[in-house]
């Protein structure tokens, strides 16, 4: 039968393991927290992915009516000029060249608020070619 002093000597941490356990916690949200914040930055460029992709089939039914492109969102029923994207992470404007046949449009959505952390993708581009770009960076933003 174990006697009284010893379960009295044999309860709860030292300082010393606790110190060990709050260093490795430490050391582990150290890594952990950037690797979130860096995926946190990629996922919220399907806000603007999503927000150009939206515009284009509207700037595409706008041409379809009028022949021509605009680089006035309100006249195809958005609230203001620029766009804000849903979810409030990126500025989109277009501009629209030429007249007639040659008529084409690009699309720029830039980062705003905490997304302009972003330092890869400060603005993602979308053309009526199709063609995606982003600054700096190439096409990595459309990923």
């Amino acid at each position: 039968m174990p006697r009284i002093e010893d379960r009295a000597q044999n309860q709860g941490f030292t300082l010393v393991e606790l110190l060990i356990v709050m260093a490795i916690v430490g050391i582990l949200a150290a890594v952990a927290l950037p690797n979130y914040q860096d995926y946190a930055r990629r996922a919220k460029r399907s806000d603007a992915q999503n927000t150009l992709m939206t515009l284009s089939n509207n700037l595409e039914k706008f041409f379809s009516d009028n022949n021509t492109y605009t680089t006035d969102p309100t006249a195809m029923g958005y609230p203001a000029n620029p766009i804000i994207s849903p979810e409030g992470n990126y500025s989109v404007a277009v501009a629209a060249g030429g007249g007639g046949i040659g008529v084409s449009y690009v699309a720029t959505a830039t980062a705003i608020g905490n997304q302009a952390s972003d330092g890869d993708c400060l603005t993602i581009i979308y053309d009526s070619t199709g063609a995606k770009s982003s600054t700096p960076g190439g096409n990595d933003c459309w990923h």
